[in-house]
Parts: structure tokens; sequence; C-alpha cells
């Protein structure tokens, strides 16, 4: 009992000083004793991320939806700071039901916010220079909560919000390879638009990239469907 004590303050002072000092956080993790959980862990690596990618994702009323990946290094299950980092986040209780791997990836840092800026005139409200989190809808998928409800499959796995309403605390354990940016109105001219992306990790860095949205003058009918963020594609035990 005792030993656990002390390996729990240890672990926790680790904690607060790799949140505090990101920048030296692997050479001291790799001196902690950390339990392991062999197949007992839902997010099988974590992304430090030191860059993101914006890519076409389908239209939807006219308006091009935008995906974002995250990209950095990985650790992966089995690396000491994988460890450290599953029971950080308590992690490790999962049963992966006969899978001996998941695929399942998360960022290590909590989104802080996301900021997209007009770098022309999309309308009379929002001139070049200004920021579109107003009319910018973020779809996300996060497995913090469902972590914390000791893997309910009745817990909500997927998100949105506008960019002006962010959640205050950040969105913590994001699937770094899977979001996405809607707009909610259309520019004053129809073609295409460029804007630049501004995500802030927490105890991370910041991160920016410039992307290229589409929007047409006329909703095609065959696109005319709303966009379902909740159709990721992920069909796993436990979290269809």
């Amino acid at each position: 009992m005792k030993d656990k004590a002390v390996l729990t303050f240890v672990l926790f002072a680790a904690m607060l000083n790799i949140c505090m000092t990101a920048c030296s956080h692997e050479n001291e993790v790799q001196m902690l004793d950390i339990p392991d959980y062999p197949n007992r862990c839902l997010i099988d690596w974590y992304t430090d991320a030191d860059s993101i990618e914006m890519s076409f994702h389908e239209m939807c009323e006219g308006m091009e939806i935008k995906r974002m990946e995250f990209f950095g290094k990985l650790y992966g299950s089995g690396s000491q700071y994988h460890k450290f980092l599953t029971w950080l986040n308590a992690d490790t209780a999962y049963n992966k039901q006969g899978w001996a791997f998941t695929g399942y990836s998360a960022l290590m840092h909590t989104i802080k916010s996301i900021d997209v800026i007009a770098l022309d005139d999309y309308n009379a409200q929002h001139p070049k220079g200004t920021s579109l989190k107003d009319i910018t809808i973020y779809h996300y998928e996060t497995y913090a909560e469902f972590i914390r409800s000791n893997y309910d499959p009745m817990c909500p796995k997927q998100g949105k919000c506008l960019l002006s309403n962010f959640p205050v605390d950040g969105i913590p354990m994001v699937w770094d390879i899977y979001s996405f940016f809607q707009f909610v109105s259309k520019p004053s001219v129809a073609g295409e638009h460029k804007m630049q992306v501004i995500v802030t990790l927490k105890n991370g860095p910041k991160l920016t990239t410039s992307m290229t949205a589409s929007f047409e003058s006329r909703i095609i009918p065959d696109r005319e469907k709303p966009f379902n963020a909740t159709t990721f594609p992920r069909h796993l035990p436990g979290l269809q």
C-alpha cells in the first residue's frame, strides 16, 4: 500500500512538471517506474502534434467541408511515454473483447482554442483579416468522457461547437486524424476563398496552416443532404 502511494505521488509530481515544461517530458518519463496495462487501454498511440493539414471532405449545401489532421511524433503501445499517458488519462480498464489492436489514436495535448482567419474578403461582416469564428462549426471526436464513464457504450464521443463558443476548458483527447470545419453561411462571392487556421494546444505549440475552401453559387441536388459528422468510419466493439 505504501509503495503504491509513493508511486502515485511520484507520478503526480512528474505529471505537474511535465505539464509545465513539455520540452523535456520524454526524458523525465523514462526515469519513472510506471505499471503496464497490457491490452487494457483504448488509445493505442498518442500524437505530439507539431503540424496540421487540411483537405477536402465533401460538399454540403454548396459549401465545402474541410477535414483537419494532426501530425507529429507518435507514442505507441509499449513505449514508456504511452504508459505514462495511459496512467495519466486513467485509460487502464478497457475490455478490447479479443481485439489485440484497436487502432485508436488521440492528441497528447488538449485543444485550447481554434481560429479561422479570412485571407480575402468573405462577406460584408467578415472582410480580409477578420476571424470567421462566428460562422465556423468544429466537428470532432473525443475519448475523454468515454474513458471517464468507464467505457460506457452509451457515452457520446462526437461533439461540435461554433469556434466562437469553444469549451472554456478546451477539448481533450481529440481523435487526431478525423475532425472537420463546417461553415454556416456563404461568402458574398462564390468560388474559392483562402483562410488561415490557428490551433492552440494547452502546454503545446500553436499550429498554423492555410486552406482554400470552395463555395458554389447554387446547391447541386445530389449534394443537398445535411452534413452528418457523426458518421465516423469506426465500428469496433463498444464504440458503435
